[in-house]
């Protein structure tokens, strides 16, 4: 989780509730956002852990506090991985079934496949170390198992799902030419979202900024930019 770009999701939000509000009563306000406040929410479930029961959750790494197998396993190939969860006993039946290793009674509850996490992990691993991550994945999901490949950055941007959604999109930048980017992952029916341009240069929109919003004098202006304090010259002097 970055906690920069899940306070910038709710800084969308909040701005989108913003001027829908102006637009209906034509009242501006100032929008107070906590980059802390908005990733509290991401904590709920050990937050409501700790609120019940007084226990401060420790780092569990890929596993979850009441479920398991639930984590990241081994493929075949160099830094190859698949993930999986098993929600409940019924899911565990249909994986056990899969891998003979796994038919052990102190496996067959919930409780007790978290009490033996560890040996569980150990044979899920050298089954999983066996198996092509694609395929294991797609044949998991089949018999109702959450299960997913880990991908790479390559693997990522040549993900036939983002294709097929033109979620990936190619962007001519002045500095670093082409390249591929991520798109706009809401779609919407009636004013389709894209990326109509890239990233800003550093400094490009100050003389816009500063000098056409801010009314600052051009000579000012032009003072800071020789000084190297901002922006760059865009179309000539402001």
């Amino acid at each position: 989780m970055y906690p920069d770009a899940v306070a910038g999701l709710y800084g969308f939000g909040a701005l989108a509730t913003a001027l829908y509000h102006r637009e209906r009563t034509g009242e501006g306000q100032f929008i107070d956002l906590s980059m802390q406040e908005a990733n509290f929410t991401f904590v709920g479930d050990a937050w409501i852990e700790y609120a019940l029961t007084g226990q401060v959750r420790g780092a569990m790494g890929n596993r979850h506090a009441t479920w398991a197998p639930h984590g990241i396993y081994p493929c075949m190939g160099e830094d190859q991985w698949v993930a999986l969860a098993v929600e409940n006993d019924s899911q565990w039946c249909e994986l056990a079934g899969k891998a003979a290793a796994l038919r052990e009674a102190r496996f067959d509850t919930q409780a007790g496949r978290k009490q033996h996490e560890a040996a569980l992990e150990a044979i899920i691993s050298a089954w999983t170390r066996t198996q092509d991550k694609h395929d294991v994945s797609a044949r998991l999901c089949a018999i109702g198992i959450p299960a997913a490949p880990v991908l790479n950055a390559f693997e990522v941007a040549a993900d036939a799902a983002l294709i097929e959604r033109g979620h990936l999109v190619r962007v001519d930048h002045p500095e670093t030419g082409p390249w591929v980017q991520s798109g706009v992952p809401a779609h919407f029916s009636r004013t389709p979202a894209g990326v109509r341009q890239p990233a800003p240069l550093l400094g490009q929109h100050s003389a816009e900024v500063l000098h056409r919003l801010l009314g600052m004098p051009p000579d000012v202006y032009e003072s800071l930019f020789a000084a190297g304090i901002t922006g760059i010259r865009t179309s000539g002097r402001v």
